[in-house]
């Protein structure tokens, strides 16, 4: 099963991810929802508890003890290295969002759809 993987992995960073993000955005846009791209700049490499941002000379290893690992220097937080870059990622979208929200009126956003699963299918 190892070898299985390994060779999913080599086809997966294959895909076109320009073309997967223009398939989710306009997907999205049947819908009506608005895709914000956010840059992953050094998303991995910052804390996301004190935002330190590591040094050139550090950089290079991201402040990863082991695979999967980060382990702030200034702060002493350890968490799971993808989650960490998923709250900065996070966190740099809620900042746009944000500054963009401030000229918007405040609307009411419907009620949301709602699936059941039947046992065999999801049905509206």
């Amino acid at each position: 099963m190892g070898h299985t993987s390994g060779m999913w992995d080599q086809r997966f960073h294959k895909w076109p991810f320009r073309k997967v993000a223009e398939l989710i955005r306009y997907k999205a846009a049947l819908v009506g929802i608005a895709v914000v791209s956010v840059t992953e700049e050094y998303s991995s490499q910052t804390c996301s508890v004190c935002k330190e941002m590591p040094s050139k000379v550090n950089a290079r290893k991201a402040n990863r003890k082991h695979r999967g690992l980060y382990v702030c220097k200034d702060c002493g937080t350890v968490m799971n290295a993808d989650i960490n870059g998923a709250i900065n990622i996070a966190k740099k979208y809620l900042v746009t969002f944000c500054e963009r929200s401030q000229d918007r009126p405040v609307v009411d956003l419907g009620r949301p759809w709602m699936y059941r699963f039947n046992g065999s299918r999801f049905v509206a």
